[in-house]
């Protein structure tokens, strides 16, 4: 057992085997806390107290277990003799390791947070703006914990960092020219936020197409047109855009033209109207102003002008609204025995041209 005693990169060979033990210890210790602390959770989730502390719990338990391991390495490594360059080296790793498990519980628990307790809050109140601008409070959020995190990583291992902000406002001017398109769709998607031009599940029409928002990002936004596509538009092509937000109708308008034969009386016209009148007023989802009139004589037809409105902003609703209604004038036309009319042609012919024919 004297090979213990050998030297080996400047330590006794018995210390590298205190060293793995600590290491092994630590990862013992790491997982039996780890097991705890799952059951813990597991047991106030049957009871049925899935709380902050719940929240707490599951966000810390990938960070806890780095934190032993990390602590097990560091105080495991004091049994060793190390050159000074690679105890700085050591030194900076797990400093960073522990900023890497702070970052991961604190993004885990706003996560979890904004899932399971602010969001659901949100979408219970009337407010949508506030729902709309939840995703990127919650990016800009996980942004600063990031840099935050930099930050210190970089002050831990030495640098100054007045002299290296100092120097990046040397090379500040021609990174700021690089990405002024990308600074400008930032700003863009600023306005859009603050302005309320529209929010998340809002149908838009702009200059270039027209689809369904599902992501307002800080840079660009995200909508799904109507085959199905994602387009992806950054922000300041939207605001430089005329938009029509047509969720923001309070009603869908419906204009349609019915047109009556010419052989179609005064009173029967009359009559048409007030069939059609009571339909759309007798129709559940048909809101005023409702306007029927006899307005034009076509070019083969006499055409009455029909304008009602749907309240309810669904798509399918509306098309199931318009339906009923064509059905049941038709139904009634056919009763009171009024006739469409349809592309004809009459021919008149004097009875010189008759007598030339035969």
């Amino acid at each position: 057992m004297e090979f213990i005693n050998d030297m080996l990169f400047g330590n006794p060979i018995y210390k590298y085997f205190y060293f793995i033990i600590y290491v092994l210890l630590g990862i013992l210790v790491a997982k039996l806390i780890k097991k705890l602390l799952e059951y813990r959770l597991k047991n106030k989730i049957k009871n049925g107290r899935n709380g902050i502390d719940c929240i707490f719990i599951d966000s810390a338990i990938t960070p806890i277990v780095i934190f032993i391991f990390t602590s097990a390495v560091r105080y495991a490594s004091l049994s060793l003799t190390l050159e000074p360059h690679c105890r700085v080296l050591l030194n900076d790793a797990i400093s960073i390791s522990y900023i890497i498990a702070m970052v991961l519980f604190t993004m885990s628990f706003i996560d979890k947070m904004f899932v399971h307790y602010i969001n659901p809050r949100i979408e219970d109140s009337d407010n949508r703006l506030h729902g709309h601008i939840l995703p990127p409070v919650r990016k800009l959020l996980k942004i600063m914990i990031i840099l935050g995190a930099i930050i210190l990583a970089l002050e831990n291992m030495g640098f100054n960092i007045a002299t290296v902000v100092a120097g990046l406002g040397i090379g500040g001017l021609a990174v700021a020219l690089a990405s002024k398109p990308t600074l400008e769709n930032f700003i863009a998607g600023i306005i859009i936020y603050t302005d309320n031009t529209f929010i998340t599940h809002d149908w838009i029409k702009w200059d270039t197409g027209q689809g369904f928002v599902e992501e307002i990002g800080l840079r660009s936004t995200k909508i799904r047109s109507f085959d199905d596509s994602l387009l992806i538009i950054p922000n300041m092509d939207i605001i430089n855009s005329e938009i029509e937000n047509k969720s923001a109708r309070r009603k869908r308008r419906t204009v349609v033209t019915l047109g009556l034969t010419y052989d179609t009386s005064k009173e029967e016209i009359i009559k048409a109207t007030n069939i059609v009148k009571k339909i759309l007023n007798d129709e559940e989802g048909v809101v005023d102003p409702i306007r029927v009139n006899f307005t034009n004589y076509g070019s083969y037809s006499l055409d009455i002008r029909v304008e009602y409105y749907v309240n309810n902003l669904s798509y399918d609703y509306y098309l199931n609204t318009c339906e009923n209604v064509n059905l049941k004038i038709r139904e009634e036309f056919e009763k009171e025995n009024l006739d469409f009319a349809f592309p004809s042609q009459t021919l008149y012919l004097s009875k010189e041209n008759i007598e030339n024919t035969n």
